[in-house]
């Protein structure tokens, strides 16, 4: 009765198997079958309940900076703002190219 409920449950065959070799791939492949529709469940499970919003830390340049974040501007006029804005700011990153900004 084992094997005919292992079957049934998983839809692995349609007649009890007869060799104990039947037996054990059928009760290794229902394993698997549950084993896979088990963890199909729990990662869905895990997405609906986790809460994925974001974390904003800060909503301004001057923000970031009083957090003493760090800052990565590409070498343009605005670095020179910054600059003689935030002389104190010791954080800011300049980058030439642009290719070497983005990682």
């Amino acid at each position: 009765h084992v094997f005919e409920a292992a079957y049934q449950l998983t839809a692995a065959g349609t007649t009890k198997p007869t060799s104990w070799a039947g037996r054990m791939l059928l009760l290794s492949w229902s394993w698997c079958v549950i084993l896979i529709i088990a963890a199909y469940t729990a990662n869905l499970a895990s997405f609906l309940v986790v809460n994925n919003q974001a974390k904003i830390e800060f909503d301004s340049l001057s923000a970031a900076i009083d957090k003493q974040k760090v800052i990565c501007m590409l070498d343009t006029a605005s670095v020179s703002w910054v600059k003689k804005t935030y002389a104190g700011y010791s954080k800011l990153r300049t980058f030439t190219v642009e290719h070497d900004f983005v990682h």
